[in-house]
């Protein structure tokens, strides 16, 4: 099941990253916050053992882009992303154009050749990236403090 909070994004890192410095505003968007770290987490971390292996974390990235790519054409362009239904959200309003700023910024994250759509190449080059960014201590798995730490930037 993909909510919001945890298809906002085909990788954790970017949507951690993005609601850090926000969510640190306020103790309720605070809260919110830690709240959507906890369910990130328990989303990627498939077999409970209180880690994010890499296998794990590639695994919701594959099947995060197969729900982004709504037309199953092996490309996800930014319309597509930005749809609200790809990811799994029911917003309007104020709250559809904020979501919608954030994962602009997480799409122009994936697309590094910058032509408007990401790739299966350019999705994995990216979570792979974002797994290293969030593994803190190097030793090829995500704890929830590596994940906390990450959000809290």
């Amino acid at each position: 099941m993909q909510g919001s909070w945890s298809v906002a994004v085909a990788t954790l890192g970017p949507l951690v990253l993005a609601a850090g410095p926000a969510a640190a505003q306020s103790s309720s968007t605070k809260s919110q916050q830690d709240e959507a770290v906890r369910f990130i987490f328990q989303r990627y971390d498939a077999n409970n053992d209180g880690n994010i292996t890499d296998a794990e974390f590639q695994k919701v990235g594959q099947e995060d882009f197969a729900s982004f790519d709504t037309n199953k054409d092996g490309i996800v362009s930014r319309a597509e992303y930005l749809a609200p239904e790809a990811h799994g959200a029911h917003l309007t309003g104020d709250q559809l154009a904020q979501a919608q700023e954030i994962w602009g910024k997480q799409f122009d994250f994936l697309d590094t050749d910058k032509n408007g759509k990401v790739t299966h190449a350019e999705h994995d080059a990216a979570s792979t990236r974002s797994f290293q960014r969030l593994d803190g201590n190097k030793d090829g798995r995500i704890t929830l403090a590596e994940l906390e730490a990450a959000a809290a930037k």
